[in-house]
């Protein structure tokens, strides 16, 4: 894993540690049916919200909010996909491997 660093909410550098995902290793065939399944009817929620606001009948917040819904599922789907169908690794860094060598 690799360490990328953030600003927490108190304006401290703090640490993120994100796996390196393998897609070498994904079953890639299952990890594209999964977010296929699941993406695919997200078309019709915004096509559907595209024609209610064209036509009048959906504000500016009734867009605003499917986009954040959408988005959302989007987010959730990809990292659910990933979870179940992409190995991860610890990424080792330089000074890890000059402490391993030293011992």
């Amino acid at each position: 894993m690799f360490k990328a660093t953030t600003v927490n909410s108190c304006n401290r550098p703090g640490n993120l540690t994100l796996p390196q995902l393998r897609w070498d290793k994904a079953n890639r065939d299952l990890y594209y049916q999964h977010t296929g399944q699941c993406l695919v009817p997200m078309v019709d929620i915004v096509d559907d919200m595209l024609i209610a606001y064209k036509a009048g009948h959906a504000t500016v917040d009734c867009v605003h909010d499917c986009i954040e819904s959408c988005y959302k599922s989007v987010v959730s789907t990809l990292n659910s996909a990933a979870d179940t169908y992409l190995p991860k690794r610890r990424k080792v860094g330089i000074v890890e491997l000059c402490d391993y060598a030293r011992a």
